[in-house]
Parts: C-alpha cells; structure tokens; sequence
C-alpha cells in the first residue's frame, strides 16, 4: 500500500511560528504526532490543542508518544520511545487502513 504523506520536522522550528504551521496543517484530512516526550505534559499536547483552537474543519488528530514513566538511563534510555511500528499503525489508523 502507498501513503501520501507531508512531514514537518518540528526539531528545527523554533521558535515555533503557530501561525504558519496552522496555515500549513489546514486543509489536512489528518495529523500524525509522533513525540519522544512522554504522553502527559508533552509538546504533542500543545500541538493537540493548537490544532483545535485554530483549524476547522479539524482533521483527525493521533499522538503517538513515549510512555508515561520514570526517565531510564543507559541502555533503557530508549525503550519507552515510540517505536517504527507504533507510527505505521497509527499511520495506518488515522487513513482507515487498519
């Protein structure tokens, strides 16, 4: 299966112009937020409600996030981060796919 799909690396944007990424987003059928932080108390969630302050109509949303947890060290550093196969299934998910 193919999927259409824009990335914004939001890594690299900052300060974050709320403005142009709304006007960037609109339009979208779907948004897929992948964030390494974890699920409470993130940047995903900002995003999240950014989207429904200021898009309409509203595009489906899905955040996919580091679990809520205590911050590993070492090895484990890693382990409570989104995974490939976490993305594609919510890639997946938002496109009726699944």
């Amino acid at each position: 299966h193919s999927m259409k799909c824009k990335i914004i690396d939001m890594r690299w944007m900052a300060p974050i112009d709320t403005e142009a990424l709304m006007k960037e987003l609109a339009g979208d059928k779907s948004v897929l937020i992948v964030d390494e932080c974890r699920k409470t108390g993130s940047w995903s969630e900002w995003m999240a409600a950014a989207i429904v302050e200021n898009i309409d109509p509203l595009p489906k949303i899905k955040i996919v996030t580091a679990d809520d947890c205590f911050i590993p060290l070492g090895q484990a550093a890693a382990a409570g981060l989104p995974s490939r196969d976490e993305i594609v299934q919510a890639s997946l998910m938002l496109t009726n796919r699944v």
